[in-house]
């Protein structure tokens, strides 16, 4: 951990509550907000979309408002409070690339507020480096376990409407995702399955490590519940690259740190047999659903050639790498993606991706989406930025405490998946509470602590000195 030197204590009173509340609605609150608007989908030229929202505008337009508030903490802290502040160089040359690819975009409407149902605009990127350092600077280990408490919570309740919606319970008054995506499609309050899949891939490891590391048979008994909980949400999201996900880094981290394994082997071999327990259930249970797509990913991975493969990833991939390589310094503008591949899509394109009616708008791997819409020197930053933070904690895993050893797996785990889905305003600000967290104890060459000196006024002479 890494301690402070202040003029005044880091959090008392009021301000650690705040910090608390604020971190808590960004990461537990806000995945739970649903409601239906209209939005305007006149920048999406195409019938696949449709005019009214249920799961992301509310939750943007409350995102801004919470992000803010942290910015404004962050500003407050600093100058009043002499409270430092701990920064990503790396991120923050990061986000000023994505103001410049902003203001040189091909839709700079687009490129600032993002597209109806996306919102992934350089308003989010801000407001994500407001996240992070607001996390980073004044969350303690106090306030780290509440939110983080608060968060498992949340995908608790996720995790039964999704299993509900997956066998034909709908729990929203208009039914507006079954008449969307039809019956039996489970998505939560996230918005669709594949971002389902990846909310769920970065909370299943977060419960199973806990659950490994409780030092309290309660909370070895709740983290053991939640964490079949959440590999239930997993399974039926039906979303594969979040399985594998999942699965990959599951697998790299017993490799890696199979001492600690072998320490908790009873604990994780309770995990494996309810894992395999509940998905047996799910599979016996469902009508084949989950039994066909694992068969699907099979036929697929045997004619990976195939345009088809990966629900016409590849397709996606080949404009997407065609458009880097069109605008490799700025990208063509955040969200701006669609603009630059709709005339260029060809309708046997459309057909292999989903339809005729199909709207190509996102890279469907979340790296690619940031090198192709803000450019590779973005992308590197990004990346950098990545590698900067879990290197340094990877090392120190066995050190670290058992609560952020858990998000460091999370995080983990949804980098892994992200090569192969993209973030969402439902799931990224999750995310970046996490990875702010993080951040606060990572031991690298990108992380940095601004502190502000203070002025003591001399009660004789008036002359002030600098502390």
């Amino acid at each position: 951990m890494f301690t402070f030197k202040t003029d005044r204590p880091p959090n008392t009173g009021l301000l650690q509550w705040i910090s608390t509340v604020l971190a808590t609605l960004c990461a537990a609150v806000l995945p739970l907000i649903v409601g239906e608007t209209a939005v305007d989908i006149s920048l999406k030229p195409n019938t696949f979309f449709i005019s009214s929202d249920f799961y992301y505008y509310f939750k943007f337009i409350f995102f801004c408002i919470i992000a803010s508030l942290m910015l404004f903490y962050s500003i407050y802290g600093y100058f009043s409070r002499y409270k430092p502040l701990v920064l990503s160089k790396l991120y923050i040359v990061f986000a000023l690339l994505v103001l410049l690819s902003s203001l040189f975009a091909l839709n700079r409407s687009n490129a600032f507020l993002g597209i109806a149902g996306r919102y992934q605009g350089f308003y989010s990127y801000f407001f994500y480096l407001s996240v992070l350092v607001f996390c980073a600077s004044f969350l303690t280990a106090k306030n780290i376990r509440a939110v983080l408490y608060a968060l498992l919570a949340s995908a608790g309740i996720i995790a039964i409407i999704a299993l509900l919606q997956y066998y034909g319970i709908e729990l929203f008054f208009d039914s507006f995702g079954a008449k969307t995506y039809g019956r039996y499609i489970a998505r939560g309050t996230i918005g669709n399955r594949n971002f389902l899949g990846s909310y769920f891939t970065m909370l299943t490891p977060i419960a199973a490590v806990l659950y490994l590391t409780a030092k309290t048979k309660k909370r070895t008994i709740l983290f053991f519940i939640l964490s079949g909980l959440f590999f239930s949400g997993l399974v039926v999201s039906l979303t594969r690259v979040a399985w594998l996900g999942f699965l990959a880094f599951s697998m790299a981290m017993a490799i890696f740190q199979y001492k600690l394994i072998f320490k908790n082997l009873k604990r994780l071999i309770a995990l494996l047999l309810i894992f395999v327990l509940l998905f047996s259930l799910l599979t016996l249970t469902d009508g084949g659903r989950i039994s066909e797509r694992g068969q699907d990913f099979s036929h697929q991975v045997q004619n990976i050639k195939s345009e088809s493969f990966g629900s016409g990833r590849t397709v996606i991939y080949r404009y997407t790498l065609q458009t880097i390589l069109h605008y490799p310094l700025l990208g063509t503008g955040p969200d701006c993606l669609g603009t630059a591949l709709e005339p260029l899509v060809t309708e046997a394109d459309r057909i292999a991706v989903g339809g005729t009616n199909v709207y190509i708008d996102k890279a469907h791997s979340e790296y690619l989406e940031i090198a192709a819409t803000m450019g590779i020197p973005a992308f590197i930053c990004f990346m950098l930025f990545l590698i900067l933070l879990m290197f340094p904690l990877l090392k120190r895993f066995k050190v670290l405490p058992c609560t952020l050893q858990a998000i460091f797996c999370g995080v983990g785990a949804y980098l892994v998946q992200a090569a192969c889905n993209i973030g969402v305003i439902s799931v990224l600000p999750v995310f970046y509470v996490l990875a702010g967290i993080l951040l606060k104890y990572a031991s690298s060459k990108d992380r940095f602590i601004l502190y502000r000196k203070k002025e003591i006024e001399h009660p004789k002479t008036n002359e002030t000195t600098v502390q």
